[in-house]
């Protein structure tokens, strides 16, 4: 492993996140340990506590029956008999005399005399004075007598420090494996957290260098954020190589189009700069030029504006408008294109005017593509039908002919960009009508499709607007991409 890649692990969120880990866990032990030392460490002051506090009662009871003297006997009696150990016996005279002085030889070294007076001076719960590092000398607090006296009991215990001196060992001994263990759970708690992003790190790696497009993140059934992060990744891949293939896809589309017309510019041009053509003949090849780069022209605008719109940036002048009177003016045009072939455009408009918050000169642009598409494929002599059905939430036109049914491949493709069936690649056309149509309609937030064919066969378009121009209920101006 080079110095590079270790410097590079360092720095890794893993390697931050499993440092976190391990600082944590240490510090919770530590905490812990404190808790558990602070609280053994009360236990045993509260153990002697309540030792000395049962012997002071035991004999002030005693006191009570038999005075002080009788105190003493039975002091003396149950240290005879060693069943009692390391006493302290004080009895104090309200004046602060001492009345009764009682303690075994293990207090010799202390002035018994004077410590019984700093004792009652000194506290009024139990007290706790170091001997030395391994004993301490604890007292009861004062009990008051029925002669106004009051009663002291103290004893000797081992030092809270002595009894804890093992927990500390025993906890310093074991930090160095609390922190390997921190480590070793941060790593392995890290390696899992950080697992979704490496194969994302991964599957980005493979669609950058090995130009894998295909390449998606692994996801499980977890159904955590991560997971959920990886599926819409993929999604977002998916979305990103239909894009591009469709691009691909349309480039090449382009590029057929394209070359026929400007070969036919290229040779009309030609023509026109032979030195021999006359005035009359270069004349009509100009035309020709003229209209050779105004159909090239059409298409390039033509794909600018579908992509405008599906990208969502398409400038929309809305302004309440009568579909009904944008359709008949329509209708009116192209029944006078589709004399030729005795075609008859059939109006089912209703009575009742249909008013709607559109960009009028989109709409005539989307309708004036279906009606033309509907007219230049229809059969001879046949109607061609649109039709107005107002709803409550949006408002369907649908535009019919009779002829030629759609195919199944070309039903799911007829909206891509450039596409063209093998039945209209014999019509002059783009190929954009309808992925124009239905960039304009969705940029409306509505929605076109084909519906179900005539009886009889031919084709049906169906386009479904909103009511009430910009929908609150729609989130998104965005159309979905091909």
């Amino acid at each position: 492993m080079t110095l590079a890649r270790i410097k590079q692990g360092l720095r890794s969120t893993g390697f931050r996140l499993n440092l976190w880990h391990a600082f944590l866990f240490t510090v919770s032990s530590m905490v812990l340990f404190a808790l558990v030392y602070a609280l053994l460490g009360s236990a045993l002051a509260q153990k002697d506590a309540e030792t000395v506090a049962r012997q002071r009662d035991e004999y002030a009871a005693i006191y009570r029956e038999v005075g002080p003297r009788g105190l003493e006997r039975w002091v003396r009696q149950q240290e005879a008999a060693r069943r009692l150990h390391s006493f302290f016996v004080l009895v104090n005279r309200p004046d602060g005399r001492t009345a009764l002085l009682l303690a075994s030889k293990e207090w010799v070294e202390f002035d018994v005399v004077r410590l019984g007076p700093f004792i009652l001076e000194s506290h009024e719960g139990t007290l706790r004075i170091p001997e030395d590092d391994r004993r301490d000398l604890v007292f009861s607090p004062p009990a008051p007598l029925p002669d106004g006296n009051a009663l002291v009991v103290g004893r000797k215990s081992d030092s809270r420090e002595t009894l804890l001196e093992p927990v500390r060992k025993i906890f310093a001994l074991a930090l160095a494996p609390i922190v390997l263990l921190g480590f070793a759970v941060g790593w392995f708690l890290s390696w899992r957290a950080m697992r979704p992003v490496r194969e994302v790190v991964a599957t980005v790696t493979a669609i950058v260098e090995e130009r894998r497009l295909n390449a998606r993140v692994p996801t499980r059934e977890t159904r955590d954020e991560l997971n959920d992060l990886a599926i819409l990744f993929n999604r977002m891949l998916d979305q990103n190589q239909r894009l591009i293939e469709a691009m691909n896809h349309s480039l090449d589309n382009v590029a057929h189009d394209l070359r026929t017309p400007l070969t036919r510019l290229r040779g009309v041009a030609e023509l026109a700069l032979r030195e021999d053509a006359d005035p009359e003949t270069a004349r009509e090849a100009l035309a020709e030029c003229v209209e050779e780069s105004d159909q090239a022209l059409a298409m390039l605008k033509a794909l600018m504006d579908v992509a405008e719109a599906e990208s969502g940036a398409l400038k929309l002048d809305r302004k309440p408008v009568d579909l009904k009177a944008m359709l008949e003016e329509l209708a009116e045009a192209y029944e006078f294109i589709g004399e030729e072939k005795g075609v008859t455009i059939e109006r089912v408009f209703g009575e009742t005017p249909c008013e709607l918050s559109v960009d009028a000169v989109r709409m005539r642009q989307a309708f004036g593509n279906l009606l033309d598409n509907a007219v230049k494929y229809s059969a001879p002599d046949a109607p061609v039908r649109v039709q107005i059905e107002p709803g409550e939430e949006c408002v369907t036109v649908s535009v019919s002919n009779a002829g030629d049914s759609i195919c199944e491949e070309d039903r799911e493709r007829i909206f891509e960009r450039l596409y063209r069936g093998d039945k209209s690649r014999s019509q002059r056309g783009l190929g954009l009508g309808l992925s124009l149509v239905r960039a304009i309609v969705e940029a409306h937030r509505g929605t076109v499709e084909v519906g179900e064919a005539p009886e009889g066969g031919g084709a049906k378009f169906v386009v479904r607007l909103p009511k009430g121009g910009e929908d609150k209920n729609l989130k998104s101006q965005t159309p979905t991409p091909n």
